[in-house]
């Protein structure tokens, strides 16, 4: 239905039978207005499409031409992943292969220093070993040696109350043996015979010469000078045991000083040392050299290290010579 109402007879005036005829001139007026009113009334048509029409079967040809061209798309984007894959593994096996080579290089560069190195490291061993040798021989003697020295040293100490008197007294010769004896002193005893007795009728009197006197005088001095020189060489045989302690003493600590620079020196190196005392054996790193009765250990335990073993770089560098005991 029209929003407008058709258009009123002027005057509103009844109708006759005579103008209810429609002439055709009438019909072609309201003809006209009913046109021009149609046209003020009706929407503005839709723009026509600019490009040409499009039918059914050309838009599934563009469909399909979509479809093919998608595919192609597809195909050529797997294509390239494939490639870019394929691409990628081979980089890396590449880069694993390059270090590969790289560490076989520094391997081989390693062993190159370590064999430079073994000869030196294996002398420094070698030298550890024979100082540790000698610091044990050269502490035996020590042991050995010491009570001797110092055995040595009580004896050679003199009293003082050994010394002889300058110029002892002449012995009375009117005193009795009893009297006599028993203040004679200990030089006196040993070196001044007895006084003479008054002899009995009949009796030789050879023992009483008038030289008695200055035989007995020389054999004193004589003595006398026997005692300085047993001093004397008694002072210098304690010197010399005093000497021969302080000679051992330096050279122990100077093997003692040497190995345990040595050590050091070998620690820096990377050598590790294998324990091994009061250790089960372990064959892998210990050699027996001998095997001894252990009262309270058990078998196969490691009751003494004769030679030092080692590690050097998480491998192992020298066997351990050890001493086990008995099963």
């Amino acid at each position: 239905m029209s929003e407008h109402a058709p258009p009123a007879v002027p005057g509103d005036a009844a109708v006759g039978p005579e103008q209810a005829r429609l002439s055709p001139e009438r019909i072609d007026a309201l003809l006209a207005d009913f046109r021009s009113w149609l046209e003020q009334t009706a929407p503005p048509p839709p723009p026509e499409p600019a490009g040409p029409t499009v039918d059914l079967h050309t838009l599934l040809g563009q469909f399909v031409a979509l479809r093919h061209e998608v595919n192609l798309q597809t195909k050529a984007n797997r294509i390239q992943q494939e490639q870019s894959a394929e691409a990628l593994r081979q980089l890396g096996a590449a880069l694993d292969e390059l270090e590969r080579r790289d560490e076989a290089a520094e391997q081989a560069r390693q062993q190159a220093g370590d064999e430079q190195t073994r000869p030196l490291l294996k002398a420094l061993v070698d030298v550890y070993d024979a100082l540790s040798l000698a610091r044990r021989e050269v502490q035996r003697v020590q042991e050995a040696m010491g009570p001797a020295l110092e055995k040595m040293e009580a004896l050679a100490e003199v009293p003082e109350e050994s010394e002889p008197p300058s110029a002892p007294p002449l012995p009375a010769r009117a005193a009795g043996p009893a009297s006599a004896a028993s203040r004679r002193t200990l030089w006196e005893k040993w070196f001044v015979p007895l006084p003479q007795q008054a002899a009995p009728a009949g009796a030789p009197v050879a023992d009483q010469r008038p030289d008695a006197v200055p035989l007995w005088r020389e054999a004193f001095a004589r003595q006398r000078q026997q005692l300085q020189s047993l001093r004397t060489v008694q002072g210098e045989a304690r010197q010399a045991a005093e000497q021969a302690r302080r000679f051992i003493e330096s050279v122990v600590t100077g093997y003692t000083m040497s190995v345990q620079r040595l050590d050091r020196a070998l620690q820096q190196q990377g050598l590790e040392p294998i324990p091994c005392l009061g250790l089960p054996f372990d064959p892998e790193t210990m050699e027996v050299v001998e095997v001894v009765p252990g009262a309270g250990r058990a078998s196969t335990e490691v009751v003494e290290e004769v030679r030092r073993g080692y590690r050097w770089r998480d491998r192992l560098f020298r066997f351990a010579q050890v001493r086990v005991a008995k099963p």
